[in-house]
């Protein structure tokens, strides 16, 4: 409207302004035009030197901000009684973790949570969670905080149906106005955040290609990495044949590489892969240079040969699928 703007959006800007501000010298910070926000205010990339004057961007990372007392949370109804069923297929299609921002109301400090619970929710349970909404602690000094289960109760007949708050714990790096500026401050906070992001990412990439396995740290202190507490979580199912075929096609790559390095090196640890190698092609989940592997190998051990042929094949080269128009690969 010509001559008037809420005011609500004068603050969002000031609470966005603080981050940029505050982490700017820690990452390089892109903003994200609020007319291509669907989500995501920042995209940030810790600064690393790399030499005299000289430095580098290195893991990605997306940064919602809220601030003041406002609260972050996902799905739940919208205005006109729909479930916002989007929000969470959304957010499982990210392939870069996305932390929150939170922002004091003086704008003086700026605390950022992980929202690892809320993947450790995604891939512990078949369906979408109804609503989730996350809690945070005070920024911490001391270990003493660990993971505590999210708390539910009833929603509406959508999802899992219930309301589940997440919490997050401790800030796992604060940042304020009044911080020292120097390089050994900066470097900290740059190696605290590089540790954080490495984790997430790896979660999120175990997520994307159906690995039901977390690894998650469950206690820490602010914008620390000394003395973190961690826990790995794995998940599976009873049912027959349930989720086997994700974990074929995610496994059978890396299972195939690795014996093809295996019998390249004339290791005998390659006749191991036989079984699991037969298993993937009564299934139909072998490709065809997994299927010339196989057959290499149950040659060679029925002849009391190692795994490398006679011929010295053992050098590195390409293997070649007996049907080239399915898979063919190169090996370094």
């Amino acid at each position: 409207m010509p001559g008037r703007r809420h005011v609500m959006d004068g603050i969002g800007r000031r609470y966005e302004k603080a981050v940029d501000t505050l982490m700017s010298p820690l990452a390089s910070m892109v903003s994200v035009p609020r007319e291509e926000d669907f989500g995501i205010d920042f995209y940030c990339q810790p600064k690393i030197s790399i030499g005299a004057r000289v430095e580098t961007v290195t893991e990605l990372a997306a940064i919602q901000v809220k601030g003041g007392d406002e609260t972050l949370s996902y799905g739940g109804v919208d205005e006109r009684g729909d479930w916002r069923k989007h929000e969470f297929a959304w957010l499982t299609s990210l392939a870069v973790p996305l932390y929150l921002a939170q922002v004091s109301r003086d704008c003086r400090i700026v605390e950022l949570f992980s929202l690892a619970p809320l993947w450790r929710l995604f891939i512990g349970q078949n369906l979408y969670p109804f609503e989730v909404t996350f809690s945070t602690q005070p920024a911490s000094k001391a270990n003493g905080w660990t993971e505590m289960p999210p708390t539910r109760r009833p929603g509406e007949n959508w999802g899992d149906g219930q309301r589940s708050t997440l919490d997050l714990g401790p800030p796992i790096l604060g940042l304020s106005v009044d911080d020292p500026n120097d390089d050994d401050f900066r470097r900290n906070m740059v190696k605290v955040l590089r540790t954080w992001i490495g984790q997430d990412r790896l979660n999120q990439m175990r997520f994307l290609q159906s690995i039901p396995a977390l690894a998650a740290f469950t206690g820490w202190r602010t914008s620390s990495i000394e003395g973190m507490g961690s826990r790995v979580w794995q998940y599976w199912s009873a049912e027959p044949g349930a989720n086997l075929e994700r974990l074929c096609q995610t496994a059978e790559p890396l299972l195939v590489n690795l014996g093809i390095h295996l019998k390249s090196q004339n290791d005998h640890g390659a006749y191991a892969f036989i079984p699991i190698l037969k298993w993937l092609s009564e299934r139909h989940q072998l490709g065809g240079i997994g299927a010339g592997l196989l057959e290499q190998l149950v040659r060679t051990h029925g002849k009391g040969l190692g795994p490398a042929e006679p011929e010295g094949s053992a050098q590195s080269g390409v293997e070649v699928s007996p049907s080239p128009e399915n898979d063919e690969t190169e090996t370094t």
